[in-house]
């Protein structure tokens, strides 16, 4: 949602609480916004996620503004995800202010990353990215109305590694996180993998719950090379890089889409999603 033009969506979110999905629909409809987002909103709305995610990662970034996401939109204090460009990297503080007057409980902020179908290359600049979280940690250390995800989390690690509470993590261990596709088709370690095409690792699809248990499925998915390259990839983590016992070995997508390969290790998203956070939280407090 980009927060320079869609003034009466904003407002028309922040009473959604009190409006029926169908009678919300009709008032999205109504908006000054392009027609194509306008469906999609509708269609989330209505229990369908799929346009919307798509016209983010194929329209949304393309406008260099901030995207977010408003979920549920019919809650009294919703969550919500920013999608983080470029273009507003020196907009933190602007962008904090923003979700204090949405009313929402909770924002987490993803970086643009190369995934699934957005091919756009990401940030890579340490610099720019480390002062986005120095300036909205200090912007939420001012004014703490809501929570910020990754504020949430990083405090919370590094209140129990000051305790040396921690339990070193397990090389090889790792949630399976199964997906399932509208056909049944079932996908390991990411949602994204739904989508993806590698002959290499078979397009990701361990089983198929039609023809097939979930629990036989996932006990066979152990298997699958991408799964124990994924493994791999995150037993070099665990030994190589100082920030891994925030991330526990990073994301299986991440790795893929940006190295080809789940065996890896460093990728853009760590550096911006976990080092530059944990370095820009330290550097202020």
């Amino acid at each position: 949602m980009r927060t320079n033009i869609y003034t009466d969506l904003l407002a028309l979110f922040q009473t959604a609480q009190n409006v029926q999905p169908d009678q919300l629909v009709k008032q999205i409809q109504q908006c000054c916004i392009p027609k194509h987002l306008q469906s999609a909103l509708c269609d989330a709305v209505l229990g369908d996620n799929r346009p919307l995610n798509n016209w983010v990662f194929t329209e949304g970034l393309k406008i260099n503004q901030c995207i977010a996401w408003i979920a549920p939109v019919n809650s009294e204090q919703p969550a919500v995800i920013c999608v983080v460009g470029e273009h507003s990297l020196n907009q933190a503080g602007e962008l904090y202010d923003f979700f204090t007057k949405l009313g929402c409980y909770e924002v987490g902020f993803n970086f643009e990353e190369k995934i699934g179908i957005n091919n756009t290359i990401p940030s890579d600049s340490q610099y720019k990215v480390k002062k986005f979280w120095e300036e909205l940690f200090v912007a939420w250390k001012k004014n703490p109305v809501i929570e910020v995800r990754e504020f949430s989390d990083i405090l919370n690690w590094m209140s129990i590694i000051s305790e040396e509470a921690i339990n070193k993590p397990t090389p090889g261990f790792l949630d399976l996180f199964p997906s399932v596709s509208y056909s049944g088709d079932v996908v390991l370690l990411s949602p994204e993998f739904l989508d993806a095409k590698s002959e290499y690792y078979n397009n990701f699809v361990v089983g198929n719950v039609l023809s097939k248990s979930l629990i036989s499925i996932l006990f066979d998915g152990e298997k699958a090379k991408y799964v124990s390259d994924f493994n791999k990839g995150l037993e070099k983590c665990l030994q190589l890089c100082e920030y891994s016992e925030h991330c526990m070995g990073g994301q299986a997508s991440s790795k893929f889409f940006e190295l080809g390969s789940t065996n890896g290790t460093e990728t853009t998203y760590c550096r911006n999603s976990e080092q530059f956070l944990i370095e820009a939280v330290l550097t202020v407090i």
